[in-house]
């Protein structure tokens, strides 16, 4: 399972990955990864207030199944993890995993943007790209990876009932640099991400089985280059 270490999983996730069924379908496919939809919890309380009674109200409010997120959502406490990176997620067919059954599997049909990092399960075979290390710290990492999966030939299915859900912590001071028109870090990251792209399509075998979508975003106009 590949995910950030401050989302919390669904109670059921990793019974419903080790189904008989579910462990087929890998079987049967060492190139689909299973995509795990990702929620993020809004804040409970200031993003100041550190106290144990603001962690209590956030834990507190933190789905463990598909129920409680259907009621965070309705309550408009919840929302599909990181709207104001719509590529980021935005390739998840969340409409459809509300209404998908346990376990069942749907295909991603395309990616709406080069910027897709969802979280994951998958096979760790040799077939499996190695992790990109000139991406160290914030930036372009997952979605580096997410992209050579696509270009080996990897497929995209979101499984029903299981999620993850980000927890409203502090913004890191990382986070927070990254956002700013000063900072190096994020114009060295984009030369490298350049860099990156070019080698993937000059050295790299195009074996893509999930294409772009044909409104996929332009996501070279974001770049710090």
């Amino acid at each position: 399972v590949y995910v950030d270490i401050d989302f919390w999983q669904s109670i059921n996730l990793l019974e419903v990955l080790n189904l008989q069924y579910v462990r087929e379908e890998l079987a049967a496919d060492d190139l689909l990864a299973i995509i795990i939809p990702a929620f993020q919890l809004l804040r409970q309380c200031s993003e100041k207030d550190v106290s144990n009674e603001c962690v209590q109200r956030n834990v507190q409010k933190m789905a463990k199944n598909k129920l409680e997120v259907a009621t965070l959502m309705k309550a408009h406490e919840a929302t599909p993890f990181d709207p104001t990176n719509r590529g980021g997620h935005g390739s998840t067919e969340y409409g459809h995993w509300f209404r998908q059954r346990r376990a069942q599997f749907h295909d991603i049909p395309c990616i709406r943007s080069n910027r897709y990092e969802p979280y994951m399960a998958f096979r760790y075979c040799q077939k499996f790209p190695p992790f990109q290390e000139s991406f160290t710290g914030y930036g372009k990492n997952k979605m580096s990876q997410v992209m050579h999966m696509r270009r080996n030939g990897y497929i995209f299915s979101q499984v029903g009932d299981i999620f993850v859900m980000h927890y409203p912590h502090p913004s890191s001071k990382e986070r927070i640099l990254w956002g700013q028109k000063e900072n190096s870090k994020r114009s060295e990251v984009d030369r490298l991400f350049a860099i990156f792209k070019r080698w993937l399509k000059s050295d790299v075998p195009d074996m893509e089985r999930i294409p772009l979508c044909e409104d996929a975003a332009d996501d070279d106009k974001t770049l710090w280059v």
